[in-house]
C-alpha cells in the first residue's frame, strides 16, 4: 500500500460547510495512483488539484499545507448512498434538508441522532431498488 497527497486549490470549497479548501490537503492510502485517483473522485468529485506521491513533493511543509478528514461522510452512510448516488449526489444529499427529516439538513441531524439519518438512507435505497 502506497501513500498519496492531494491538495486542493483555491476557489475549492467544502461542500458541507463552504469553507475554503485552499491550503489544504488530502492523503489517501491506495495500491496505487489510478486507485488513489479513483478514491479521491469518489470522495470529493472533482473538488481537488494535484496529487503527489509524497508531502514534500506536494510542498506541505513548504507551503504550511493543513491536512483534511479523507470523506465527508460516515463510512456507513456512505455505503449505503453509494448505491444510488454519483458522488456528486452524495455530497448534495449530504447538505441538503429532507422532509423526511423534519426539513433538516443530513449532515446536521447525523451529529445528534446518526440512527435516523441511516434509517432514510435505508429507506431511499428501498425505494430505488423496487
Amino acid at each position: 500500500m502506497s501513500e498519496f497527497i492531494f491538495t486542493f486549490g483555491f476557489g475549492q470549497t467544502d461542500p458541507v460547510t463552504g469553507e475554503s479548501r485552499a491550503s489544504t490537503f488530502a492523503r489517501i492510502e491506495a495500491d496505487d495512483s489510478e486507485q488513489a485517483r479513483l478514491r479521491m473522485l469518489n470522495t470529493y468529485g472533482r473538488q481537488w488539484a494535484f496529487m503527489y506521491e509524497s508531502e514534500e513533493e506536494a510542498g506541505v511543509v513548504e507551503f504550511g499545507l493543513t491536512e483534511v478528514a479523507v470523506s465527508f461522510l460516515p463510512s456507513e452512510l456512505e455505503a449505503i448512498l453509494a448505491e444510488v448516488y454519483t458522488p456528486e449526489g452524495m455530497r448534495i444529499w449530504w447538505g441538503a434538508e429532507h422532509k423526511l427529516l423534519n426539513n433538516e439538513r443530513a449532515v446536521d441531524v447525523w451529529r445528534e441522532n446518526p440512527k435516523r439519518v441511516l434509517q432514510i438512507a435505508e429507506q431511499l435505497l428501498g425505494q430505488v431498488a423496487t
